[in-house]
C-alpha cells in the first residue's frame, strides 16, 4: 500500500505545485515540449512521446486496479486514488494516447508551461475517468 501512497502523493504534489506556482519546471519537462515532441516530423521524437505516454498510462491504470482491489481498505482509511487513475474498457495503444494528449494540449494552451506529467495525467484522466 505504500507504493500507491507514493504514486498518489507524487501526482498530487505535481498538481498542487503547479496550482500554487511553487514548483519551477525545467523547460524540457513542460506540456509544450511534450506537445512538440508528439507533433514532430522526426520518428524518434514521436517514439519518445508515445513511450512516455504509455508509461504514464500504465501508472495511472495501475492506480485504478489498486483502487478496485483495495476499495474497502482505502475507504476505511478515508483514502482514494481514483482522481489520479484512468479507467477504460477499450484497449489503448500509444497512438491513441498521443492523439488524446495532443488534442487536450490544443484545447488548453494555458497549460503549456505545466509539467508534462501533470498535463498527460490530466488529459488521460479526463478521457478515461474512474467513477
Amino acid at each position: 500500500m505504500r507504493l500507491v501512497h507514493l504514486l498518489a502523493a507524487a501526482g498530487l504534489s505535481t498538481l498542487l505545485g503547479q496550482v500554487a506556482g511553487a514548483q519551477e519546471i525545467h523547460p524540457a519537462r513542460t506540456v509544450q515540449t511534450l506537445y512538440e515532441a508528439c507533433q514532430h516530423d522526426d520518428a524518434i521524437f514521436i517514439m519518445r512521446c508515445k513511450a512516455y505516454l504509455a508509461g504514464v498510462a500504465d501508472a495511472l491504470h495501475f492506480l485504478a486496479v489498486y483502487q478496485q482491489a483495495h476499495a474497502t481498505e482505502l475507504r476505511n482509511a478515508g483514502l482514494t486514488v481514483a482522481p489520479f487513475a484512468i479507467c477504460h474498457d477499450e484497449a489503448w495503444n500509444p497512438e491513441m494516447l498521443r492523439s488524446l494528449v495532443v488534442a487536450w494540449a490544443e484545447r488548453h494552451p494555458e497549460r503549456r508551461q505545466d509539467d508534462q506529467y501533470a498535463g498527460a495525467m490530466q488529459a488521460l484522466t479526463v478521457a478515461w475517468p474512474c467513477r
